[in-house]
């Protein structure tokens, strides 16, 4: 699997954790066809979503991502 060409994503509801979230930023700085992400109703946290944040500075292509609730 290609994660640098990944264009459709949405874990929404599926109980991922910051552990989770975390491996997913890291993929998130590599990719580079995602432009929406749906993360709602999940656990990511506040350490995840800084891990996030971080990844979203390294990203140029992810126009739309939805939190939800965390």
């Amino acid at each position: 699997m290609n994660i640098t060409k990944m264009n459709s994503f949405v874990p929404n509801c599926s109980q991922i954790g910051v552990k989770e979230t975390s491996a997913l930023a890291e993929a998130l700085k590599m990719n580079t066809g995602l432009p929406n992400l749906n993360l709602e109703d999940n656990n990511i946290g506040g350490m995840g979503a800084s891990a996030l944040a971080e990844a979203l500075t390294m990203n140029t292509s992810l126009q739309d991502i939805d939190l939800g609730c965390m």
